[in-house]
């Protein structure tokens, strides 16, 4: 069988599931997170600052899409 470039550049759609308890438990589990303190005014030198990253935790949206 052969298979033509647009054949391979077809895009499918696809499903992912998972459990709703297995979502249940990331969202808890990430509210439950102690995040670290940060040194002042360095930004993004030493890594991701910690409010960028509370604000696109799964746990932190208002409500969770499913």
């Amino acid at each position: 069988m052969t298979s033509s470039a647009s054949d391979a550049a077809r895009v499918e759609p696809f499903r992912i599931d998972f459990p709703q308890s297995d979502l249940d438990d990331l969202h808890q589990r990430l509210d439950r997170t102690r995040w670290p303190d940060e040194l002042p005014g360095v930004g993004w030198a030493y890594g991701v600052p910690r409010e960028y990253l509370r604000s696109r935790a799964p746990g932190r949206r208002p409500s969770p899409t499913r």
